[in-house]
């Protein structure tokens, strides 16, 4: 059995869709649809202001995460040069002491 939908229903379920895509929460998407009955104009108003302002939350995110980018391309960097470089014998010693007293106590622990 198939259902056949309004002109309206296909509309609305455009908006929803659309609305969650771009992140709005329900209860915005839910205010837009309410417009509709009321007043076109006023419902596109709304929602053309909630679109922008989610334009803006968007961009701020976008650049957070090109900054977040940018650090964690510079670290691998730098810990991909930091061990390209042969380890210092002192520092050897020291792994293998740690390495020594945490073997010694696992088998004390046992």
């Amino acid at each position: 059995m198939n259902r056949v939908y309004s002109h309206r229903d296909r509309a609305k379920l455009q908006l929803i869709l659309r609305g969650k895509r771009v992140g709005l929460s329900l209860i915005e998407i839910k205010e837009i649809l309410d417009l509709y009955k009321v007043d076109q104009r006023a419902q596109a108003q709304t929602t053309l202001k909630k679109y922008q302002a989610r334009i803006v939350a968007l961009e701020a995110q976008r650049e957070d995460v090109d900054a977040a980018i940018e650090i964690l391309h510079d670290s691998v960097k730098k810990l991909q040069d930091f061990l390209s470089k042969p380890a210092a014998p002192a520092a050897v010693a020291n792994a293998r002491a740690f390495e020594a007293e945490a073997k010694k106590r696992l088998e004390d622990a046992h």
